[in-house]
């Protein structure tokens, strides 16, 4: 009986860990921390309970476990709370972002979804500074927050069908992606030339 238990604790542990992954927010280090100190304390458990067989069994079952549950929980995550774990074919069109909002002022996205630049993100009602911000803002709401679930490996100015486009290439824990961004709204305007929409 104590078998059953110690491994259905540990079972469910594990799935908090592993969904706790996919989450965002600022008790997120917390949360792992004590899911981390729970596993351990299990494993350890099961040495003194169950004796060193089926503590070894412990020490590789979260490893085991983590791996298990790792698509299941990327899927509640998505479907229970709405969160996106990465972009992909069906992902939001860009006219259901939301005005990014700065100090007296906010950009407006348009125009396609970035991922090729006949597609690329049109970006108004800003200053040049503010205009870069929205790009990456654009992209923290499509893959999360910057530096944990996504970096940006390089930026570059091309010219694309007479227009200055800015790429950002970034890494994501799904591989890489580039995204376009069309700066004719903002190229060069500082605050005090912004243009209204």
């Amino acid at each position: 009986m104590s078998k059953i238990i110690l491994f259905s604790f540990l079972g469910c542990v594990c799935f908090l860990y592993t969904l706790n992954l996919f989450l965002k927010g600022a008790k997120k280090q917390i949360i792992e921390a004590v899911l981390c100190i729970l596993i351990v304390a299990t494993v350890i458990a099961s040495f003194f309970v169950l004796g060193w067989r089926w503590g070894l069994i412990a020490v590789i079952s979260p490893f085991v476990l983590v791996g298990l549950f790792r698509p299941l929980t990327q899927a509640v995550a998505y479907i229970l709370l709405g969160y996106r774990t990465g972009i992909d074919e069906q992902s939001e069109s860009i006219n259901s972002l939301p005005l990014f909002y700065f100090n007296g002022g906010e950009a407006n996205y348009t125009g396609g979804d970035g991922l090729v630049p006949e597609r690329a993100v049109i970006i108004s009602g800003c200053s040049h500074v503010e205009g870069v911000a929205a790009e990456y803002a654009y992209i923290t709401k499509i893959h999360g927050q910057q530096s944990i679930d996504w970096e940006a490996e390089s930026q570059t100015l091309i010219g694309h069908g007479g227009k200055i486009l800015d790429a950002i290439a970034v890494k994501t824990r799904n591989g890489g992606r580039t995204y376009y961004f069309d700066t004719s709204g903002f190229f060069g305007k500082f605050t005090n030339e912004k243009e209204s929409c």
